[in-house]
């Protein structure tokens, strides 16, 4: 079953990269399957094949994907109703200040900026229906927005990230962005100022985590465990400083090839010779997209 998500999200993912010769290749089966069509005179049939073929294999992957609990969102008519949350009652993140601020309401509603930070009362009872996500669950996180683009970002209350702010993105791509709640409000700001989207200003690179050794372990843990903790492991790895080498092999050579090219993709960010093992490593993968990432990484290293 997990094999089968893995490949479920591989086709998902692949789709938003092809290129020429993929779509040369859907040609081709678009004239397989249209040919036949022709030669029995069903014109009609034959110019409908492509597209009635592209919707069913959309129409399969969306049924599977849901079968397979791959949702990273949960949709409003499955997200757990429970019990509000509470944020904790230890200020040491900045809490109260930060609601300070936010509960004014000169951060809401500007959804074409995809800005749209919530009052607390409103974060806690959002947070209690996200209860049941992996990361929220895993990495004791709350909710602090709803931009309406099924994209939010995350207070982490665990421990490496205490304070840090997670953008959980329904793709997949989810990671940390912000340091803190303040670097948060920052942003916020400077988003009105330049009238663009909240998530342009998301880093490049991720804040690293405050505790290296505790993260590594966390990783360590959730890459053997289930496929949701995979994918919580998966936004682990741009906070990690690429300084456990032994890790970084492990994630290069696991079968989840995701791991692999979450590796590559940060090494390609933060170049270094010290890592060109571990990137040929990556473009070395049975799987090409992870090949693809490690070769992009490799390029990204100079001497």
């Amino acid at each position: 079953m997990a094999k089968l998500s893995i490949a479920i999200r591989a086709f998902q993912k692949s789709m938003a990269h092809w290129g020429a010769i993929e779509y040369l290749l859907l040609l081709a089966v678009w004239a397989g399957l249209s040919t036949p069509f022709y030669l029995h005179g069903w014109g009609v049939l034959s110019a409908l094949s492509l597209p009635i073929f592209l919707a069913v294999i959309i129409g399969l992957t969306y049924v599977a994907s849901r079968f397979m609990g791959r949702s990273a969102i949960p949709e409003p008519a499955l997200k757990n109703r429970s019990a509000i949350r509470r944020f904790p009652a230890n200020d040491s993140m900045g809490i109260e200040s930060y609601f300070a601020d936010v509960d004014t309401g000169k951060y809401s509603g500007l959804l074409q900026f995809e800005l749209n930070l919530i009052k607390r009362e409103s974060a806690e009872a959002l947070t209690g229906t996200f209860s049941s996500h992996p990361i929220i669950r895993l990495l004791d996180g709350f909710v602090l927005d709803d931009p309406e683009t099924s994209n939010h970002h995350v207070l982490l209350c665990h421990h490496p990230f205490e304070g840090q702010v997670l953008s959980l993105s329904h793709d997949g791509d989810s990671r940390v962005v912000f340091s803190s709640l303040s670097e948060l409000l920052v942003a916020a700001k400077e988003t009105q100022a330049r009238q663009i989207s909240l998530s342009e200003l998301h880093p490049d690179v991720s804040p690293c985590a405050s505790d290296q050794g505790a993260l590594s372990h966390l990783i360590d843990s959730l890459i053997e465990g289930t496929a949701e903790d995979a994918d919580v492991a998966l936004a682990l790895i741009p906070s990690m400083d690429l300084s456990d080498t032994k890790l970084l092999e492990k994630l290069a050579t696991h079968e989840n090839f995701f791991f692999g090219e979450a590796v590559a993709i940060e090494i390609a960010k933060r170049p270094s010779t010290k890592l060109r093992s571990i990137a040929l490593i990556c473009s070395n993968h049975s799987h090409v997209q992870a090949a693809e990432a490690g070769e992009k990484a490799l390029g990204m290293i100079t001497d």
